[in-house]
C-alpha cells in the first residue's frame, strides 16, 4: 500500500435527463512510483475540503474500486455514481462540482481480496449500476491478456443513459469470442429485457463443470444478496461466489 497525489487526467461524464449522474475519472500515477495493484481491489481517496465527521482535524476518506486494469500504467480510473449529498460531506460530491483536469487529490491504494481466483476455468461477473466497476478492470484485464478462459458479464443498469462503458464492453464482446454481454434495464426495455440483474441469472444454463466457475458479485448490498442468490439457485456453491457490497 502507497500513499501518493494524484492530478485528474481526465473526466468523462453520463448524463440523464440532462443531469450528470455518473463520472469517470482517471487520475495519474506518476507520483507513486512502481505503484501495482489487482484487478478488483480499491483505493481511498480524499480531499482537504471534506473533513472526517467524526475527527474534523483529518479528511474523510472514500473507499472506490479501481476500474482501469492492473495493465495501464500512468493512471488509475474510478466510476463513481454521484449521489447529490453536500460537497463539504461527500468525496464524490466534491469531486462532481471540483474534479476536473488538474485538480489533484490524495490516495491511498491498493486495498481489496475481491480478486480473481487464478485456477476458476471461466469467470461469472454480476454487476448493477457503479458495481461495473470492479467488473471492468477484470474484464480489461482479461481482454488485455489474451485469456483462453471463457468470462461472462451479467450487467443491469437503469436505462440507456445509465448504461456504463456499454461501447467499450459491445467492443469487447464483438472481438473477444470468449466474452459474452449479458444486459437488462430496470427503467426502459428500448434497448432489450427489462428487470432487474438477477433475474438474468436466474434459470440460465451455465452448462457443465460448476465446481470450477466462479462468481463475483458487485452492487448495493440488497442487490448483492439479491444476485448471490440467483447464482446459487442456478448451481454456483457457495464458495465459488465472491462479493463486494457499496
Amino acid at each position: 500500500m502507497v500513499n501518493f497525489d494524484g492530478a485528474i487526467k481526465e473526466v468523462k461524464e453520463y448524463k440523464d435527463e440532462g443531469k450528470a449522474v455518473v463520472k469517470i475519472f482517471k487520475i495519474g500515477t506518476e507520483a507513486a512510483k512502481d505503484f501495482t495493484f489487482k484487478a478488483g481491489q480499491f483505493a481511498m481517496i480524499s480531499v482537504d475540503a471534506v473533513k472526517n465527521p467524526t475527527n474534523p482535524a483529518i479528511a474523510k476518506q472514500s473507499a472506490m474500486s479501481i476500474s482501469s486494469s492492473p495493465h495501464e500504467k500512468g493512471h488509475i480510473e474510478f466510476c463513481i455514481r454521484l449521489a447529490g449529498k453536500p460537497e463539504n460531506e461527500s468525496v464524490s460530491s466534491w469531486l462532481d462540482k471540483h474534479g476536473k483536469p488538474g485538480t489533484v487529490v490524495h490516495l491511498r491504494a491498493p486495498f481489496g481480496v475481491f480478486t480473481l481466483v487464478n485456477d476458476a476455468e471461466e469467470h461469472v461477473f454480476v454487476a448493477s449500476g457503479t458495481g461495473i466497476a470492479p467488473m471492468m478492470s477484470f474484464i480489461r484485464q482479461l481482454d488485455g491478456e489474451k485469456s483462453s478462459k471463457k468470462f461472462k458479464l451479467f450487467y443491469g443498469c437503469r436505462n440507456d443513459n445509465d448504461y456504463i462503458y456499454r461501447q467499450e464492453l459491445e467492443g469487447i464482446a464483438k472481438a473477444n469470442k470468449n466474452f459474452e454481454l449479458h444486459t437488462i434495464y430496470s427503467r426502459s426495455d428500448k434497448l432489450g429485457k427489462q428487470g432487474h440483474v438477477q433475474e438474468l441469472v436466474k434459470g440460465f444454463n451455465f452448462g457443465k463443470g460448476m465446481d470450477k466457475k466462479h462468481a463475483y458479485v458487485c452492487g448495493n448490498p440488497q442487490a448483492v444478496i439479491e444476485m448471490m442468490d440467483a447464482l446459487k439457485g442456478a448451481g454456483f456453491s457457495e464458495k465459488n461466489v465472491h462479493e463486494e457490497k457499496w
